[in-house]
């Protein structure tokens, strides 16, 4: 998945929709161009193989968002952050492979 500017709250709803579809996404950054055309046009084929080749997965997407929500900097933020992203993860697998966890 190309993102333009910063992640917003489409491209985090394709994610699980993706997921569910078996495809395993990752975020290409193309800041500051609009798309990969206009990304190869300035910068080069190469470049855009590198871009692809530093991608990241959705799920360490959606952490760096989810950790703009708490405090990092206190034990209490940060547990919060731990036990949302372990929430979120386990909704993951549950789904993924459809297991009971409790």
């Amino acid at each position: 998945m190309t993102v333009t500017g910063p992640v917003q709250g489409r491209h985090l709803r394709a994610m699980p929709i993706l997921r569910d579809a078996g495809i395993t996404a990752k975020i290409i950054r193309m800041e500051p161009y609009k798309d990969p055309d206009e990304f190869i046009k300035n910068l080069g084929a190469e470049a855009f193989e590198e871009r692809i080749a530093s991608c990241e997965k959705c799920i360490y997407v959606q952490s760096g968002i989810l950790e703009k929500d708490y405090d990092m900097n206190s034990p209490e933020g940060k547990t919060e952050f731990m036990k949302e992203t372990a929430r979120r993860l386990l909704h993951s697998l549950k789904k993924k492979w459809n297991v009971i966890i409790t």
